[in-house]
């Protein structure tokens, strides 16, 4: 039986893995063949879904027509799905584009490449646009794999790879922001050297990255305009960041290695990193894509605090300015400071007694969840806003608006929701291992 192992979502929902026991999985419904695609050929209501969803039902049925020789079906399918992509603004300027490159007419070509650009940052910002498509893993005799894709309920299956070789397996699928691309690692069971980073274009059903690659990557992170893929791995002791355009499919300079290595991304003129890279102690800011000798660094602090990555602020300065918020040890206690990488001016904005913390801010910028972990204890803690850049806050004593405290012993993992709404957390109680909760809502509500 192919068990479907995990899951990683995209567009609108929470990203996240989940593993399943595979002798009580169900088995997901889909083509059992090793081709690619998928689909069952039972009719599917269309009314009411988004040109994403109806692309993807309309492409399952075209398939399972075709499969089954019901020609008519298919050609009606076919012109459906030709007026579905042509409604779609990011579809129809691909396709423009293509047209463009086949006449060779170049100058048009350029412009609509920074089109299909602009398009892809729109959607991977939001603005509506919700793919909700589920990627899973299938597996088959404990270690072949296939990657398929469903909707969020569990229907309209597409195979996105064949079964993978008896000696191979894939791992990690994750989506890009924009909900065009998915990306996976192909590793060899024999030979862990073998290995390879694929990319797949779902609204084509085209591999536009295949390379081979040093070490498996073990995160993967897009970049918020959708187009570049980063990824961390263990390499010689250290970690290191490599990252790849999957439009113009090119491999940029190495963005750094360090133990630990931590990392964000902005989308402004150009790609912003902010980095902590624990072997050289620092916070930095820096352009992603400028060639390491070349790159003029930002050093925001020498002392960092002691986990979590810096971040970008979700709002620019009074001044217009792109913010950066990163820890800094005083001593036994860590300040959250904030820092316009523009006009250079700094400030403290929450001071934290003894212990590791962890922060992240929501993408709206209003709320503010903290993890605090003590010796024997720990507490993850959302705040409101707004945050004052010139008040300085102390944990313990100073008035905020708590809306969930969590004691358990252990926080295994926290995300925001897209619309700052919601925290989604992984804890371990105190009283077991074997279990774990999740909680979504900042009220308290699960």
């Amino acid at each position: 039986m192919d068990v479907p192992i995990g899951f990683v979502s995209a567009g609108g929902v929470f990203k996240s893995q989940v593993r399943r026991d595979s002798g009580r999985g169900q088995g997901c419904k889909c083509s059992m063949d090793d081709g690619v695609g998928g689909g069952f050929g039972s009719p599917v209501p269309l009314k009411g879904k988004t040109s994403p969803d109806l692309f993807f039902r309309l492409n399952a049925e075209l398939r399972a027509a075709i499969t089954d020789e019901r020609y008519g079906d298919a050609a009606r399918l076919r012109d459906e799905l030709v007026v579905v992509r042509s409604k779609d603004p990011l579809l129809s300027a691909r396709d423009t584009l293509k047209n463009a490159l086949d006449k060779e007419d170049y100058k048009t070509a350029a412009a609509l490449r920074d089109r299909v650009r602009e398009l892809m940052r729109q959607r991977s910002e939001g603005n509506g646009f919700s793919l909700n498509r589920i990627s899973h893993l299938l597996v088959r005799e404990g270690s072949v794999t296939k990657v398929v894709s469903t909707a969020a309920d569990g229907s309209v299956p597409i195979s996105h790879t064949k079964f993978s070789e008896k000696n191979s397996a894939y791992q990690q699928p994750s989506w890009s922001p924009s909900g065009d691309y998915l990306a996976v690692v192909k590793v060899s069971v024999v030979d862990p050297k073998q290995r390879r980073l694929l990319v797949f274009n779902v609204f084509e059903n085209e591999l536009v990255v295949d390379w081979n690659i040093e070490e498996t990557p073990f995160y993967f992170f897009w970049s918020p305009c959708g187009t570049v893929l980063t990824y961390l791995s263990s390499k010689n002791g250290d970690l290191t960041c490599e990252c790849v355009d999957v439009q113009t499919r090119e491999r940029r300079p190495q963005f750094g290695d360090g133990r630990p290595f931590f990392y964000d991304m902005k989308q402004t003129d150009t790609i912003w990193g902010v980095a902590h890279i624990g072997s050289k102690s620092v916070v930095e800011c820096f352009k992603l894509f400028e060639a390491p000798e070349k790159r003029e660094r930002i050093v925001l602090t020498e002392s960092p605090g002691s986990f979590k990555s810096p971040q970008w602020h979700p709002n620019a300065s009074q001044e217009g300015g792109s913010q950066a918020l990163y820890m800094v040890k005083d001593g036994t206690s860590s300040i959250l400071k904030c820092t316009d990488i523009v006009s250079g001016e700094s400030a403290n904005l929450i001071r934290i007694g003894n212990g590791a913390s962890v922060f992240s801010m929501s993408p709206d910028g209003s709320r503010l969840a903290i993890l605090v972990r003590g010796e024997r204890a720990e507490e993850l803690t959302v705040i409101d806003g707004p945050f004052d850049a010139n008040d300085q806050r102390n944990m313990e004593d100073s008035p905020f608006t708590v809306n969930l405290s969590v004691p358990f012993s252990r926080t295994l993992a926290f995300f925001w929701s897209p619309d700052s709404k919601k925290l989604l957390y992984l804890s371990e109680p105190m009283d077991s291992v074997s279990q774990y909760h999740c909680r979504s809502n900042v009220n308290g509500q699960s």
